[in-house]
């Protein structure tokens, strides 16, 4: 499996939402693992909705592959006979 760009992305994406919420817990001194797992999911819960509000489209915008069906997208079928 050859690595893509989006692969890149969301590599940075998780990493990014995992120092996000250890940023929280180390900053605020909390070592009770109830809390920092539920700042952990708040943290996740932000970061995927920002990620398919803001990245997933740019992604796909520049993305040679079509959108996954399962998600809504619609392909227009005349895109290949114009381009």
């Amino acid at each position: 499996m050859r690595p893509t760009l989006s692969d890149g992305v969301m590599l940075m994406y998780n990493v990014a939402v995992l120092l996000s919420a250890g940023y929280m817990t180390v900053q605020f001194g909390i070592e009770d693992r109830v809390v920092l797992l539920g700042i952990a999911v708040v943290f996740g819960l932000f970061w995927t909705v920002y990620f398919r509000i803001a990245v997933l489209p740019r992604l796909l915008e520049n993305a040679d592959l079509p959108a996954d069906e399962e998600e809504g997208s619609e392909r227009d079928p005349g895109a290949d006979r114009r381009s």
